[in-house]
């Protein structure tokens, strides 16, 4: 008798329609281009290669960009470390941040977004 293949598990999900499929990637932001770029040190130096394509990419330096975190993070403006309805770890304020400088110096979607930060959509309109 041959052995049976397995099936591959579909993950059926509860919404106010009823149950339905979910084929949603689990994401992990600190692997998006992003993630990658703000944990690299030699971003924060304005001198170098990587400072100036930070500087025009954001249309500000390094430095601003921290101050400006730093400040959402002081006034209380987004749940730093707070938690997602299943759980997870909330987004980081810094990419959120990051997004928002970057729709308005280049006027881009917010799909744009979730493609370079693996946050989604959602999260950077909100």
């Amino acid at each position: 008798m041959e052995a049976a293949k397995a099936k591959p598990r579909i993950d059926l999900r509860h919404s106010k329609w009823g149950l339905r499929r979910c084929s949603r990637r689990a994401r992990d932001w600190r692997t998006s281009t992003w993630g990658k770029m703000v944990q690299e040190e030699s971003y924060k130096d304005p001198d170098t290669p990587q400072g100036k394509n930070f500087r025009r990419r954001f249309r500000m330096p390094w430095r601003v960009w921290e101050e400006a975190c730093a400040e959402v993070k002081a006034k209380g403006w987004w749940a730093a470390g707070s938690k997602d309805a299943t759980g997870r770890a909330s987004a980081p304020v810094e990419l959120l941040v990051l997004g928002v400088f970057r729709m308005l110096g280049r006027a881009c979607t917010f799909d744009d977004l979730e493609e370079l930060t693996d946050v989604s959509a959602e999260t950077h309109r909100r």
